[in-house]
């Protein structure tokens, strides 16, 4: 899994009424966009990783996720959401909690499979 650090915050977003995903932007190019209804839009910021194709994975975007923890590797679908107490995105900073341990989980692998916006049934 690769790390990128841009100078600006990039961000795609989903449009509502046309019901498609418009292409990834910075907020200075968004900015630009005329003919835009605001209140239809949702952004999905870059989370700064990529997954196991290279792709980018944005908040609000639906991965598989393979997690190693100390009892072995297990497999999820998760939404990527902000967690402002841990100042993070989520799964990346999730914890695994015991009685004895509070350990990070360990990503080994992740799969943009889709967005919440487009595709709410792989939550299901």
């Amino acid at each position: 899994m690769n790390l990128e650090c841009p100078n600006t915050i990039k961000v795609k977003a989903y449009d509502d009424t046309l019901c498609k995903e418009l292409p990834a932007l910075t907020i200075d190019q968004i900015s630009k966009f005329g003919g835009i209804n605001w209140y239809k839009i949702h952004l999905m910021y870059f989370t700064g990783k990529l997954d196991k194709f290279e792709k980018e994975i944005y908040s609000d975007d639906i991965v598989r996720v393979t997690f190693r923890t100390p009892f072995g590797k297990y497999k999820e679908v998760r939404q990527v959401t902000y967690n402002k107490d841990k100042a993070g995105y989520e799964p990346f900073v999730d914890t695994f909690n015991c009685d004895e341990c509070d350990t990070y989980l360990y990503i080994d692998e992740i799969e943009v499979l889709g967005n919440v916006y487009k595709n709410k049934e792989l939550l299901d």
